[in-house]
């Protein structure tokens, strides 16, 4: 288990992102996309225990959607389905 993984919570009825990495660390960055390239979003993440909440209010179509946290040491990533007629991943 990688300690200094970041947390990630999405709600996506409210279409919001939230994103805490808990050590302290210059240069995180969300990189937040579908597979359709009709969503984007590219934010720096703050470190040290500070939730970083993002609106996804672009996001509408449906398809497979990619969130990347890059930090100086590693890259993370993980995907979802979002289908917007029943909001389930």
């Amino acid at each position: 288990i990688d300690k200094n993984a970041p947390c990630v919570w999405i709600d996506l009825d409210k279409k919001e992102l939230c994103i805490r990495i808990l050590h302290e660390g210059p240069d995180c960055r969300l990189i937040f996309s579908n597979d359709n390239e009709s969503f984007y979003l590219q934010e720096p993440i703050a470190t040290g225990w500070v939730i970083n909440s993002y609106q996804l209010s672009g996001m509408e179509k449906p398809g497979r959607y990619t969130i990347t946290v890059l930090t100086p040491e590693k890259c993370y990533q993980g995907n979802l389905i979002y289908n917007p007629s029943n909001s389930t991943l």
